[in-house]
This record gives C-alpha cells, structure tokens and sequence, in this order.
C-alpha cells in the first residue's frame, strides 16, 4: 500500500474518474496541465481532442481519508 497518511492531496476531476494529486506538485499542474473532451473519430479511428481548457477547481483531502478509502476498497474485495 502506498505511503499517504501524512500527506495532502487536490482532487482534480469533474464527474466519474478523477486524480489526486499530492499538493507538493499541485502548482505545477495548474500551471501545466489541461482539462481536455475527447470524442471518437470513426473515420481515422482515433479519439480527437474537441475541448480544452484550465483547472479551475480542486478539493483538498488528506491522506488519511485516502487510506480510509483503500481499506474500505480493500473490505469489500477491490483488489485495489
């Protein structure tokens, strides 16, 4: 299991999948990542990129409430 509980985290993401990124790098990210849409381009066969734009938000969590998550995961069975 990963070292988190002395740690914080951002939650990064809007709905279903998101990132939790230690804060310790959270400026870089705001300054160098993006949100990106993609869809699915059925003639090239290849996801394309149809919006982009900045972070705006994120949560901050401690790593204890991760850890809390991973054993809860772990008690009903997700091989996490």
């Amino acid at each position: 299991m990963k070292k988190v509980a002395d740690k914080k985290y951002a939650i990064i993401g809007g709905y279903g999948s998101r990132i939790a990124v230690p804060i310790s790098i959270l400026e870089q990210v705001l300054d160098q990542c993006f949100f990106i849409d993609t869809s699915y381009n059925s003639k090239t066969n290849s996801e394309e990129i149809t919006k982009l734009g900045p972070i705006k938000d994120f949560k901050v969590i401690t790593g204890e409430e991760i850890n809390m998550a991973l054993a809860t995961a772990k008690l009903q069975g997700d091989p996490f």
